[in-house]
């Protein structure tokens, strides 16, 4: 399906309309409710030049952006509420974040994440008016000299994460935070992979939830957080994508449902596999 291509100016009024009324919905103070616009024209600005700058290759023939990604971005600064995004500051940083989950995870080496991170950092001074290194100093970490350089990379910028996977399982309200806490983060999930082989003591998994690990879990947990939310997760044999798919599932309290491919599989059990997904989801 191909979307339509919009003028600047209808996505700045439909987007901005959108979170307009999510920030009067959801109560939020006036300083967050002001960014409605600035959130919007930085989210143009970024999109734009991925379309510019990020290109496809044969090597990287998902580099496709399209208006999908633009709503992702707004999408998930909604998945936020009033008690967590209080000021202008934690509007940069869901913003971020969001822009990092929808384009940066997207990408394939460090030369394309240092773009878009750079991308990032000069459209916070100009659509907001903060120093993004500033903003996000407590994510600068010490040199082999010991000392900080002021400057946040694209290392560095990986231990920005927004989730709801610290709330017990069961919660009424799951609130989309930051988590600047990476030991109470590894321990909650923890917590969870326990609960998870406590409760599947026939399929148990021998996590070892590393940093690298975490981040994908996140990733992962946020997505199927997402209406419609998808992935397309891409590795080496064994390097943990369906295991860390199961764990986010179970955090987001979902079903897993596996196609299992044989010899014999024929298009009518595709068919019946697709039924038996929307059964599950509620569908028909």
């Amino acid at each position: 399906m191909v979307l339509a291509n919009f003028d600047d100016d209808v996505m700045i009024k439909i987007f901005s309309t959108i979170l307009q009324w999510f920030f009067i919905k959801g109560k939020f103070n006036s300083d967050v409710a002001k960014q409605e616009n600035k959130i919007v024209t930085a989210t143009l600005d970024v999109y734009k030049m991925a379309f510019k700058d990020l290109l496809p290759t044969p090597m990287k023939s998902h580099y496709l952006f399209n208006l999908r990604d633009f709503a992702k971005v707004i999408i998930g600064v909604c998945l936020t509420d009033n008690t967590t995004l209080v000021s202008q500051e934690q509007v940069v940083k869901i913003w971020t974040h969001e822009i990092m989950r929808v384009f940066s995870d997207r990408l394939v080496n460090d030369d394309d994440r240092l773009v878009l991170l750079n991308a990032v950092k000069d459209t916070v001074k100009v659509r907001f008016g903060l120093n993004f290194d500033t903003v996000f100093a407590y994510l600068d970490t010490f040199n082999d000299d010991g000392k900080k350089d002021g400057t946040i990379d694209t290392f560095e910028i990986r231990a920005l994460m927004w989730t709801d996977v610290m709330q017990p399982a069961g919660a009424i309200v799951k609130h989309y935070d930051e988590c600047p806490d990476q030991g109470k983060l590894t321990a909650s999930l923890e917590e969870s992979l326990k609960s998870y082989n406590t409760q599947n003591p026939d399929k148990m998994m021998d996590l070892a939830l590393f940093q690298f690990a975490v981040e994908h879990l996140l990733i992962i947990a946020r997505i199927l957080k997402l209406p419609g939310g998808n992935g397309l997760l891409v590795g080496m044999g064994g390097s943990g994508r369906q295991s860390l798919t199961k764990l986010g599932a179970f955090i987001q309290e979902q079903e897993v449902f596996i196609i299992e491919i044989t010899k014999s599989y024929s298009k009518q059990d595709w068919y019946d596999d697709i039924k038996k997904v929307l059964r599950m989801s509620g569908g028909k």
